[in-house]
């Protein structure tokens, strides 16, 4: 218990606190970190551990062009700054790790509500057996069902184009080469990667409103 795990190899640097009980054993690619208690809280040692600057020192160390590979040794190459109070670091390593669980437990949540999403969406709109107005499923419960191009849909539904049920507007990059369009903005600009988790609560990068009237970008 307490342990840490740290990838070696691969997604080098990735790591996990061991818990308690211990009801497992590790592959290959992975080592076990012990924190020396007497010199920090394992925790914090964890905390420090996935620190960005830490993460970016050790991809500074990958060896390996296909596959990352951080050995061992170079763990002598790595350094941290550890407030000397013992206190601080356990209130620091117990605020960071109760708020990993907290959004471990959100992750796992919305994984259980994108479930349902799919389940729901596939019952309403592939297996038509959306609720009626009796609170009964659709095409189960005897619904008219009628042809068309896509196949038979319920009585009362039509075929249509996303075209004709929403207004669509495109986005724009402002040129890279004019720094002055990035540097002090206060206009969020999103990216299509940011985009993979289906909603946006912020956005990596800001850009200035004369940024904005430069480029095609549109601001919603």
């Amino acid at each position: 218990p307490n342990d840490i795990i740290f990838v070696t190899k691969g997604n080098a640097g990735q790591t996990n606190l061991t818990p308690d009980p211990v009801n497992f054993c590790i592959a290959q690619d992975m080592l076990a970190l012990r924190a020396d208690e007497d010199v920090v809280d394992p925790q914090f040692l964890f905390a420090l551990l996935r620190e960005k600057s830490t993460l970016y020192a050790i991809q500074q160390m990958h060896v390996g062009s296909l596959i990352p590979h951080f050995k061992k040794g170079d763990f002598d190459q790595l350094y941290f700054k550890i407030p000397t109070c013992k206190k601080v670091q356990a209130e620091i390593g117990k605020i960071y790790f109760s708020l990993t669980n907290k959004i471990q437990l959100l992750r796992e949540q919305n994984e259980t509500l994108e479930a349902l999403a799919q389940t729901l969406f596939k019952r309403w709109f592939i297996d038509f057996n959306v609720p009626d107005e009796n609170g009964n499923p659709y095409k189960d419960s005897g619904g008219k069902m009628i042809p068309s191009e896509l196949g038979e849909i319920p009585e009362g539904w039509r075929i249509g184009k996303l075209g004709e049920i929403s207004n669509t507007t495109s986005g724009g990059t402002p040129s890279r080469k004019e720094p002055s369009y990035y540097n002090g903005g206060t206009i969020p600009w999103v990216k299509s990667k940011e985009l993979c988790n289906g909603y946006i609560c912020s956005t990596e990068e800001t850009i200035t409103l004369n940024g904005l009237k430069k480029s095609s970008a549109k601001l919603l």
